[in-house]
This record gives structure tokens, sequence and C-alpha cells, in this order.
């Protein structure tokens, strides 16, 4: 996006969080103590950020804080904060009164808030203007693969430690479905779990952003399960606008922003309580289907969740703080 907006005439830096350094820290302690350190050094860095011009901030640098941020607020009437995901609550996925606390602060005093959906953005109790723009992805990097080897089909997902709790609805429909169908099902992630994996019937590919797009082409069958919460009404569909991108067939839970990314039956299917089996069996069953909606899945991450799409909308957003 940074990139983008330079080629349009803009000035931009850009603040890292965590790093890709991030996935390579094995051990869990180790890798809490980085992120801490992480979030302390932008803490300080976004409290003194430059005051005279636009400042897009994503997320807070410490969620249950908020502190740096209005100090910045303070100084800075040209804030835009974003988020896309439900913030507010915490690891357990419980409401968390100091984290919605410490967003209501930063709400109240940014210049412009932008929500990556519709159901985050009704959670902005303020004055602020709030404008949706969905999760964009560079769709001139992530890009279909001609044809797949010729070896069973590859069902796939892809997705951080975290999201692994939802793929065990998915264990009896695999289970039944393997007795009907040759096919392999891969699971890419930061972190191994055996036991799911044995479940599954699963292959593992550790992820690392150098080989993450090639994983993504090497599916034929892309998966997105949610759990029927606020935490997966919150997800901005990032994984499934990946697949998308790389013009692959998907299935993915009827919750959430999911619904608003698939067209049932058309760019993909989505799984309607937890009933896999059925749109699975028709995707592994033929094709041609796989291809049609792998082609319409493309077609929908090129007009509505690509870069361009994205920087347009941001881009009228910082217009109207410099010109008021």
């Amino acid at each position: 996006m940074a990139s983008l907006l330079c080629q349009r005439g803009w000035q931009t830096r850009s603040i890292y969080g965590y790093g890709v350094f991030d996935q390579s820290i094995p051990a869990w302690h180790l890798r809490k103590l980085y992120r801490f350190a992480c979030r302390a050094k932008r803490a300080v860095t976004t409290a003194m950020l430059p005051s005279d011009s636009p400042v897009l901030l994503q997320r807070l640098a410490i969620p249950t804080w908020g502190t740096p941020e209005s100090i910045l607020c303070g100084r800075n009437n040209k804030i835009v904060f974003d988020f896309d995901d439900a913030i507010f609550m915490d690891p357990y996925l419980r409401e968390s009164r100091s984290r919605r606390s410490a967003l209501n602060r930063i709400f109240d005093r940014s210049a412009h808030v932008v929500a990556g959906n519709q159901w985050l953005a009704s959670h902005v109790k303020a004055d602020t203007p709030v404008s949706v723009i969905p999760t964009c992805i560079d769709t001139d990097r992530y890009v279909p693969i001609s044809s797949h080897t010729d070896r069973p089909i590859r069902i796939g997902w892809m997705g951080t430690a975290t999201n692994l709790r939802f793929l065990e609805q998915l264990v009896p429909a695999i289970t039944e479905l393997r007795k009907k169908h040759d096919f392999e099902f891969c699971l890419c992630s930061d972190v191994q779990n055996d036991g799911l994996l044995n479940k599954l019937g699963a292959s593992f590919e550790r992820w690392s952003p150098e080989r993450e797009i090639e994983i993504l082409q090497s599916f034929e069958v892309g998966l997105m399960p949610l759990s029927n919460q606020d935490w997966s009404r919150g997800k901005c569909a990032f994984k499934l606008i990946q697949y998308q991108a790389v013009g692959i067939a998907t299935v993915s839970s009827a919750i959430g922003m999911n619904e608003e990314v698939v067209t049932d039956g058309e760019n993909g299917f989505l799984a309607h309580n937890e009933n896999w089996a059925e749109p699975l069996d028709q995707l592994l069953s033929d094709g041609d289907l796989r291809a049609r909606m792998g082609t319409l899945a493309r077609q929908t991450a090129v007009e509505r969740y690509s870069l361009p799409v994205a920087a347009d909308a941001y881009e009228s957003i910082f217009d109207s703080l410099i010109c008021r």
C-alpha cells in the first residue's frame, strides 16, 4: 500500500510492528518477549510522530492502553485509526473492558476511523467519521498458476496457530470424504499441531513469507472455517481473499464478512451449520466447477479487494484531512 501511494505522489513512512522475524522465533516465551519489546518501541515512536501530516495508525501499540495514540492525537488533528479485527476482545475471545476503553478514547480523538467490515464499524461509538475499507491484497503478486501437477487434488488451509481451533469442525467431513475421494489435505501455519494433523490425515507446510504464495498456488480448494461468535464476525476474510487472488475455489463458514466476499455457489461455497461435506464433495467431483469458481473468485479479488481499490479509498480520506 505504501509503495502504491508513493507512486501516486504521496511521501510515506512505514513503521512496522513485529515484522516477519516474529514467525521465525521457535520458542513461544521468547516470541512473547520479542513482541513486548516491539510494542514498547512502537508506543514510544507513535507518541513522537509528526504533528503536521496525516498519520494512519493500525491498531494500538498496546491493546489495553491507548496513551501513546492519545498523546499523538493531542498534537495532530489528522489521525486516521484503522482496525480489522475484534480487538476489543481479549485472547480468550471475551469482551475486554480495558481494551474497549482504550479504543473508545482513540475513536473519540481520531479525525477518521477505518474499519475492515461493517460489523466492526458498528462498534465505533463516537461522532468521528467512519469508513469501511475491506482488507486488500496485491493481486499483481498473488496470481493463479496455469495448471496443477499430476497428483491428487490438494485441499488447503493457511493461517496462524490461534485459528487452528476452528479446524476441528472439519474432521467428520474430511473423514467421510476420504471414503469416496482421493485427495491431499495440507495445513500451512506457523505452528505444527500433530494431534490435529492426525485427525485430518493432513500434511504440514511451515509458513514463511518467501513460500506463502507458492503454497497458496499449490491448493486447488481453500478452506476458511470459523465459529459462530463475535470474534469471527470481526474477521475480515483475509485468508479467503488470498485464496481468491490465486484463483482457487473456496469453502468457508457462512459467518461475518465471508458472506460478503463469497456469493454462494458462484465464486465459492458457504458452509452452513458446519456442513462441509456437501460442497467439498461437489468440488472434489467436478474439475470444471473448480475452474469456474476459481476464475470468478480471482475476478472478485481484483475488482473489490486489490491494492488500487483500497488506495483510492485511503487517498480520499487523506485528501479530506489536508483540505479541511
